[in-house]
Formats: structure tokens, C-alpha cells, sequence
């Protein structure tokens, strides 16, 4: 659930006090929609029930869409307008919800566009203050990422297209995302059989086991040459098949016994070689460039001569099964990347963010694309359940926050930057996105990198979350200090009561590689556009690796503070070790200065006449750091490991900056004027102070 203004303006009206006092006179009563009602009469029924015992109902997790608005009568004495999705989509959910072989037997739904009463300030309020309390509740919290499936229609005819694409190809996107590899090659055959692929051995096996359209290739990263051409490939299998051929002597069965026999060259049981003479056995090929021969990478790779121009605009010749199997997987790609968008958008919302966390407690969290709903005429309920193979019942995706698969999910290749080309294995894709999302954010993505529609929302949504600062909910003081409008005003109020671990790896994400505005606007601790990525680096975290450059026990290690003279707020920052470039000094760079003083010289916490230093700040304790050579680039600074502060040694006055030579053309043209250059360990008591960065 995504709230309206309304909604967020009525939970910062509610004070705790009111909170308190409405909870204790009445027992709660929460409006729920009638379930079944809904899926088989197709009418909103909506019931007043008491938030304890049994009851038996879902809570819907959504974002909400911007479509036409749709007026009810609920039954229980209001009226609402429905503008966040469409109403028929929610009855065909509720449809779909009496089907789903656990959801079957609840009785009733909550979701918030039609179980809050907006036009009642005071049911309103109350309703809002008892949320988490409604999805605790509750036996199932089922997502819905695309439930304004009609808003995603009206805005854009490439999502027309795609989720055209979904509804073809429903049963096999619900097999996929379940991770099914029996139903899906089984649905492969099925497939080629349909378009009349010859049923040919080799050629069958080639084309599923050893291209990327089929069950392998969407669900297993493979690695293959630079020079790899998929559509080559699928166009020389369909000129080198023959033309008239013999059923298979394999069954169905026995295809789908083979799955994973033969696999990508990451497997402990078959090496690139192995792979490429498995091609070679099915494949006899006379033609001296054969693109088969590119679909891994082995040490001494086979001779392939094209011309410069071969690979400029291939197209699929011929409108037979060779074109088919692209459109196929084309649809089913851009399907599951739509999904992925749809999982990215849904969860980066603060009380969506509340809503999974709250079913992490209980492990209920279900979730579901209704793109894939297939509606029909053949079924009272208007769906053809049967399509999914489950007899009378289907079953939505489960999250399970538990499961022991995510750490080889998590850390699966998916891609590569480096030389080769590589397969697009959207069903791992999918997962880490999900994994990602709703088990690993951290305190401050949640908070700072997540959407809100009013500032405060993201201290009221995320602080019950951690056990850090969930205290800090209910003190009407520090509440009333919440009312704010920008990011910068959030950052600063966590650096006053956040623990120093969090502090400090706010700072370091702000300076990290990648960030824009770095050292732009004062504060320049709390201004910049962080960049948000996960480093597989230990060092790029505070605490990550050990020992760590900072006293973490001790608060004094980072405070908020402001100037006594200038009323300018500046962080106190108490290093262990730091670096200070020792060219800084050198005629030879006198250019640099200049060129910081053009960058940071109009900020009002630098003098005109200052030299500027240049100092570096690692995470973690060391006191070695690598030299550079000549043009030669460290990549240790190109991570979050490390700080750079602009300022002076002399009057400690600092800003968050960049270090020139990775951030400007121009300097790095004059870094190849120095024979060398490198860095001054320096211990923390070299500067007792402390660092005063502005």
C-alpha cells in the first residue's frame, strides 16, 4: 500500500497521546471485503469485525496507479472513490485469491482504498494509527506490484506491448518465476512441437540445452565468446536442419531427465571443452565459420573469420520456427524485466517497505503478478485455472525471508563487464532483485533511498523497523521535529542521533565513488547525490572490515555541530589514520590549486588565500596505501573505502570533495606530468583536533 496525502496528512495529525486514548476506550474495529463475495458475485461487500480472534483475511500490499475514479458503496454505512487502481482488476485479484490453494479458505481482504473511511476524520485517523496492527493481523500479506495493471496500460503502448507479451505467455512466466524446470521444458516441447521444429535429436537438444531461448538459457548464466551472435546461431540451426525427419526416439520424459546434464562452462562437471565437443556431437557442421563454435569460451577458440560488416543489422530470414523462437523468448524477457521494474518500484516505497517488514515477523508474505491471470469464459469464476496445470488451484509466488538458497542465489553470475558476451538469465535475475529488495536493504536505504510523498513519512515508516531507534516513535517532541520538505533536512537529523557506525557510513556514502554534487553545497556531508550500489568490497562499509579506522564505541568519534561565529553546521570527525597527498605542496601542481580553488573556492567556509590540501580517510585501519605510478590508477579509490576531504591543514576547514585526478580531464593530463606521486600515512593523534568537515 501506497498512501494518498490524505492518509499521511491524518497519521501526522494523530498525536501519541490521542493514539493512546483512542485505543483504550473501544476495541478496534477494522472493515474488511467480503472475499468470496467479490469472486463470485462480483460485487464489493464490504463487513465491520473486531481486530482479534479468528478472523481470517489477506492484507494487500500495492502501489498505488492514477486511473479513472470509481465510486462504491461499501455497505457498512461510506462510500469511497477508487482512483489507485481499477476496480475490475481488484475483483479478478479476489478471483484469483479464491483459487490459490492456500489463500482459498480466507474470508475476507483488506486494502486500503476501499477499507478506510476518508471522509471520517475520526475513522480516518484511527484506522491509520491501527496499520501495522491490520497487517499483523493478518493470516497473509499478499504483493501485488502491478495491481494499477490498468495505469501501466494508459502509459506507455511499449507496456501494452509487454504485457501483451505476459498474457500469451502467462503459464510459462508462472513456471519460470516458480523455478519449475520439469514444466518448463515440457512447455519448450509442447512449444516447438506447435510450430513444427523438426523432431530431430541433435537439433532439439542444440537448440535448448546450447541457446538462450529455452529453459537453460533463461534460468543459467552462460559465458560465451565476444564474437557470440544468437540470431546467427538460431539462422544456421534453421539452414543446417533437415528438412523431413523422424520423431524423436527421446519422450518427453526422457528430455526432461537430461535437464542440467550438460551445462555452462561454471559447472564443476563440464568444462568449455566438454561443452564444445558436445556442440560439435550434435552439430557435424561443414562450414568453416560455424557460430556454434562461439557459444563458450575455451583456451584455444576455434578459427572464425567475419567480414566487419557481418554483424551490423542481422535479421531472422525466412518467417518460419526460427523467427518464432525469438519472438518467444523476446516476449518472455522483456516480460520478466517488466516484473523486476515492477518488484524495484513496489518495494522502494516507505510503508510498502514497512508492510514486507512486518511480514518478515511471520514469514506470510505472498506475492503476485495479475498480468498473469488468464481470464476465459470457460470457468464460473471467469479463469481457466486449469492452463497452470494445478488441477483446480494455482499457487501464488512465496517469499520465504528464511530460505537457505539465497546466498548461492545472491552471489549467482548474472553478468559480466569484462571481454565476453554473455546470456541474459532473467529467472536469477528476478530472485536477487527480490532478495535485494525485500531481505538486504540496509537502516539508512531504507530510510534515505526509498520514496515518500512527505519526508516525515520515511521516520514514521522505517524507525519501528529498527530496534536501534524504534523508541524514538511516540516522543510528540521529536515527532513535531519530523516536519520537513527536503532530504538534506532528513540527513541532518539522523547525523544528530543515529549510532556512529550508521553516522560514519552516512558520511562515506556521500563521498563514495559514483556520487554527484560532491562538495558543491555546504553542508557538503549531507548534500551530495549518493549513489546507491552494493560493493562487494568489505572495506566499503563502516565496520566492514577490521581493524576498523574508527572508535566505534565512542560518540565523540563524529558529531554535529555549528560554529559559534559563523552558525555554520560542521561534522567532528576522529579518525584513527588518514593520508595526506604529499604533492600538495609541489610547485609542479599549482595548477590543481587553482583548479580546487574554482570548485570550492565560492564555498563561504574557505578563505581566498588558502592552499588546498588534499587528505584520505579509509574505513578501516592500514598504514600502507598503494603508490601511484605515472597514469597508472588505483582502483581501491574508486569505492566507498575511502573519503576525500578538501580543505586546509592549518585552519581545519573541510568539505567532502573528489580526488581530482579520477574526477577531471584536465588534471588527469596534468597527473602525466608527475614522475610519481603518493600518500603520508599519518596517525590520528598527528592531528588531536580532529577534522572539521563543513
Amino acid at each position: 500500500m501506497t498512501k494518498d496525502d490524505s492518509l499521511e496528512d491524518s497519521l501526522n495529525e494523530l498525536s501519541f497521546e490521542d493514539n493512546t486514548q483512542q485505543y483504550q476506550k473501544n476495541p478496534f474495529h477494522v472493515v474488511l471485503v467480503d472475499l468470496k463475495r467479490a469472486a463470485f458475485d462480483r460485487k464489493i461487500h464490504c463487513v465491520e469485525k473486531p481486530l482479534e480472534g479468528d478472523l481470517k483475511y489477506v492484507a494487500l500490499s500495492y502501489r498505488w496507479g492514477e486511473v479513472q475514479e470509481t465510486m462504491i458503496d461499501t455497505g457498512v454505512g461510506y462510500s469511497v472513490t477508487i482512483t489507485s487502481f481499477d476496480l475490475l482488476t481488484f475483483i479478478d485479484l479476489c478471483a484469483m485469491i479464491a483459487m490459490e490453494s492456500e489463500l482459498k479458505d480466507m474470508e475476507y481482504v483488506w486494502v486500503d482504498a476501499i477499507c478506510v473511511d476518508q471522509n471520517n476524520p475520526i475513522k480516518r485517523k484511527t484506522t491509520i494509527y491501527q496499520m501495522t496492527n491490520i497487517y499483523e493481523h493478518a493470516n497473509f500479506i499478499l504483493a501485488v506490484p502491478d495491481l494499477h495493471l490498468a495505469y501501466l496500460y494508459s502509459i506507455s503502448t511499449k507496456n501494452t506491448e509487454i504485457l501483451f507479451g505476459s498474457q500469451r505467455f502467462n503459464e510459462y512466466l508462472y513456471y519460470l518465476i516458480h523455478g519449475n524446470a520439469k514444466c518448463l521444458s515440457s512447455l519448450d516441447e509442447e512449444w516447438l512441437d506447435k510450430y513444427k521444429v523438426p523432431k530431430d535429436h541433435a537439433l532439439r537438444q542444440l537448440l535448448t540445452k546450447y541457446t538462450d531461448y529455452f529453459t537453460d538459457g533463461l534460468m543459467t548464466y552462460r559465458e560465451r565468446h565476444w564474437k557470440y551472435n544468437e540470431i546467427n546461431v538460431l539462422n544456421h540451426l534453421y539452414e543446417t536442419s533437415p528438412e523431413v525427419t523422424e520423431p524423436t526416439k527421446n519422450s518427453e520424459e526422457d528430455m526432461s531427465s537430461q535437464y542440467r546434464t550438460v551445462q555452462t562452462p561454471t559447472e564443476d562437471d563440464a568444462t568449455a571443452d566438454d561443452v564444445l565437443t558436445k556442440v560439435k556431437q550434435l552439430h557435424q557442421c561443414k562450414k568453416p565459420n560455424c557460430p556454434l563454435d562461439l557459444s563458450v569460451v575455451v583456451d584455444e577458440q576455434p578459427p572464425y573469420e567475419e567480414n566487419r560488416f557481418q554483424r551490423r543489422n542481422i535479421a531472422l530470414h525466412h518467417r518460419e520456427w526460427n523467427q518464432k523462437i525469438d519472438e518467444r523468448s523476446t516476449c518472455i524477457r522483456q516480460s520478466m524485466h517488466l516484473m523486476i521494474d515492477l518488484i524495484v518500484d513496489w518495494s522502494s516505497r516507505v510503508w510498502v517497505i514497512s508492510e514486507f517488514n512486518i511480514a518478515k515477523k511471520k514469514n506470510n508474505l505472498k506475492y503476485w503478478f495479475h498480468q498473469l491471470s488468464h481470464r476465459t469464459l470457460r470457468s464460473p469464476q471467469g479463469y481457466n485455472v486449469s492452463r497452470y496445470r494445478q488441477d483446480t488451484e494455482i499457487s501464488f509466488f512465496k517469499f520465504d525471508f528464511n530460505h537457505p538458497s539465497f546466498s548461492t542465489i545472491k552471489t549467482a553470475k548474472v553478468n559480466d563487464r569484462g571481454q565476453w558476451a554473455t546470456s541474459d538469465p532473467v529467472y536469477l535475475k528476478f530472485h536477487q532483485t527480490m532478495i535485494n529488495q525485500l531481505n538486504d536493504q540496509t537502516f539508512l536505504e531504507m530510510i534515505l533511498n526509498s520514496k515518500a510523498s512527505k519526508m516525515e513519512d520515511r521516520f514514521y515508516a522505517i524507525l519501528p523497523l529498527s530496534q536501534d531507534y524504534k523508541h524514538l516513535i511516540g516522543s510528540k517532541h521529536l515527532e513535531d521535529s519530523w516536519k520537513m520538505n527536503t532530504l538534506l533536512a532528513v540527513k541532518l537529523k539522523l547525523y544528530e542521533w543515529m549510532n556512529v557506525k550508521d553516522k560514519l557510513n552516512l558520511l562515506f556514502f556521500s563521498g563514495r565513488w559514483g556520487t554527484e554534487q560532491k562538495g558543491t553545497i555546504l553542508p557538503t556531508f549531507a548534500t551530495s547525490t549518493i549513489a546507491w550500489y552494493r560493493s562487494e568490497k568489505p572495506e566499503a562499509t563502516v565496520g566492514g572490515l577490521e581493524p576498523s579506522n574508527f572508535e566505534l564505541s565512542d560518540p565523540s568519534t563524529i558529531t554535529l555541530k555549528q560554529s559559534a561565529t559563523t552558525n555554520q553546521l560542521f561534522l567532528h570527525l576522529k579518525p584513527k589514520s588518514y593520508y595526506v597527498w604529499s604533492h600538495a605542496k609541489e610547485k609542479i601542481i599549482n595548477e590543481l590549486h587553482e583548479q580546487n580553488k574554482r570548485i570550492y573556492g565560492h564555498l563561504k567556509c574557505f578563505h581566498q588565500a588558502l592552499i588546498l590540501d588534499i587528505i584520505s580517510i579509509p574505513t578501516w585501519y592500514t598504514t600502507t596505501m598503494e603508490a601511484h605510478q605515472q597514469d597508472k590508477i588505483s582502483m581501491t579509490f574508486l569505492d566507498a573505502g575511502y573519503i576525500h576531504l578538501v580543505g586546509s591543514l592549518e585552519s581545519n576547514v573541510w568539505v567532502l570533495g573528489s580526488f581530482p585526478f579520477f574526477d577531471n580531464n584536465e588534471l588527469y593530463v596534468l597527473k602525466k606530468k608527475l614522475k610519481h606521486d603518493y600518500w603520508t600515512h599519518h596517525n590520528g593523534d598527528d592531528y588531536p583536533s580532529g577534522f572539521h568537515i563543513y
